[in-house]
């Protein structure tokens, strides 16, 4: 997700007076999970850094995505050392990040400002490559397709291991792309309500992050503050109406191992919260809109290793979107165990 200060410094005085109250009067508070678990501090990029959004390879790796910068990291949890794998010159900003093929990933670029927001037409896909990466200590990087016609190319996921088709969500243009990353070639596979924002909204931000699990597609719509899902074919054409499945005021997000949870980055309210999709329930796990604990998680994302399968990673841009008392932490990649 990303918000560009002038908006963050009217989201202090607005949001937290009217749109959370009102989401509260309807849907009542979140409830807080009664242990709050112990929070990890795994890397610290610095102070005024936005880690934007992160993947886990499958042997333990980490990969972040950086917004202020066109930087990509790979981070080692058991090291807690950084490298920097790549950094982009076809943009100024990162933001999401997938696995398509076993260690082959998609990430999108595009030109951003923290103070201004997005540059229209500057958005495109790549590939890294980190398939011979522990032989030869390089990722190559690969141009898949460019997106002139985009407002703010954002979130990206795989649909299937059988599908060379991947979703990408336009958060400004309220959007769904299938993009085919061996042709380049995509189309518009979903538009609509559920996609979009209001049109006074001070935050104009609807369909943000995006996940797949098995048939479903997810994604959460920050003006809506909901979570929703719809059944797609391998094409990723929806087969059916969206429907929501869970309240949150949300950014990026995962899908558990058993496909009945999202945990979703409560960047705006310094959270993280555990969407129950099956009872539509939704529990804060960590953080509060007034502690820096968790502030500004943009993104989380399960671990991979039978050492780490329970470990939750967590990019957090340290609450300079949502800063407690005028401060804010250095952007971070933090990590919580689950008791699943």
């Amino acid at each position: 997700m990303r918000f560009f200060l002038p908006t963050v410094a009217i989201l202090g005085a607005l949001f937290a007076q009217t749109t959370s109250v009102q989401a509260q009067q309807q849907q009542g508070p979140r409830p807080t999970q009664p242990t709050q678990p112990k929070i990890s501090t795994v890397y610290e990029f610095g102070e005024g850094t936005w880690p934007e959004n992160l993947a886990v390879r499958s042997n333990g790796k980490v990969l972040v995505n950086m917004l202020e910068a066109p930087h990509l990291f790979m981070i080692n949890p058991e090291t807690k050392n950084a490298t920097l794998i790549h950094e982009s010159t076809a943009g100024t900003s990162l933001f999401g990040i997938t696995e398509i093929q076993p260690d082959l990933f998609a990430f999108a670029v595009g030109n951003y400002s923290i103070t201004t927001g997005p540059v229209d037409g500057t958005s495109s896909i790549w590939t890294v490559d980190f398939r011979h990466y522990e032989k030869t200590k390089e990722a190559p990087v690969k141009k898949v397709a460019a997106f002139p016609e985009a407002g703010l190319v954002n979130g990206i996921t795989a649909i299937s291991p059988w599908s060379s088709k991947i979703i990408v969500t336009d958060s400004a243009k309220a959007l769904l792309y299938a993009l085919d990353y061996n042709t380049g070639a995509y189309e518009t596979v979903l538009a609509g309500a559920s996609l979009g924002y209001a049109a006074d909204a001070a935050l104009k931000i609807g369909v943000n992050g995006v996940r797949t699990y098995q048939n479903y597609l997810y994604y959460t719509n920050t003006d809506q503050q909901l979570l929703y899902r719809v059944h797609i074919n391998l094409d990723g054409h929806p087969t059916d109406q969206p429907e929501a499945v869970g309240s949150v005021w949300g950014d990026d997000f995962s899908i558990s191992h058993d496909g009945n949870v999202a945990y979703v980055g409560g960047v705006l309210n310094n959270t993280v919260e555990r969407v129950d999709i099956k009872k539509n329930k939704t529990t804060v796990i960590a953080g509060s809109r007034d502690s820096l604990d968790v502030a500004g998680v943009t993104s989380t994302a399960l671990g991979r290793t039978k050492k780490d399968r329970n470990t939750l990673y967590m990019s957090s841009e340290g609450g300079l979107a949502s800063p407690v008392d005028g401060k804010a932490n250095p952007g971070r990649l933090l990590a919580i165990e689950l008791d699943c």
